[in-house]
């Protein structure tokens, strides 16, 4: 019967995924806050190229197609051989990959909130509540050289520039 072949075929395949679920999740954490944090989730549907461009090359960057093959050489150079036969490239292996680097995330954002206090020597309860309004503060107003909640905030702080004094023409941001 070819429709009991194919049920027990699907039943084989869900239980190779349900298999490697937790080496999945565990190695698309570590993925995603170590090597690519914010990935284009459409590449992981792609299977390994036959020559694929090293990803510590130096020609990585040279063309959109050497950038895409070192993003997969880099991508199957970081998970396990068995999950590379098993489901790379599925749906499964996406929709895992992307939940768990956006879990990830946003697991960082709440911790670094929760210790935001402690980081600019400020009260914990400006960063705890999302909805707190933190542009009200003169400390954190002063920090983001601002003066008041009616004028904008800056692009760049001045903490990015050398001696705290901002290059209006941008020249020597990141000089700090």
């Amino acid at each position: 019967m070819p429709g009991m072949r194919a049920m027990i075929l699907i039943q084989s395949l869900q239980d190779a995924l349900v298999a490697h679920e937790q080496t999945i999740l565990l190695y698309a954490r570590k993925y995603g806050m170590t090597v690519e944090m914010f990935l284009d989730s459409e590449l992981l549907m792609k299977k390994y190229p036959d020559s694929p461009t090293p990803f510590n090359s130096i020609n990585c960057y040279k063309i959109l197609a050497t950038q895409e093959s070192a993003f997969l050489d880099e991508l199957y150079t970081h998970f396990p051989e068995c999950i590379h036969k098993a489901v790379m490239g599925s749906m499964y292996f996406k929709d895992l990959v992307n939940k768990c680097i956006t879990n990830a995330h946003s697991n960082k954002i709440k911790k670094l909130c929760g210790i935001a206090g402690d980081i600019f020597d400020l009260p914990g309860k400006y960063f705890a509540n999302a909805n707190y309004d933190r542009a009200g503060i003169v400390d954190i107003q002063k920090m983001l050289g601002v003066s008041g909640k009616t004028q904008p905030y800056k692009i760049f702080l001045p903490l990015l520039f050398p001696g705290l004094q901002e290059d209006k023409t941008l020249k020597t941001v990141f000089g700090n």
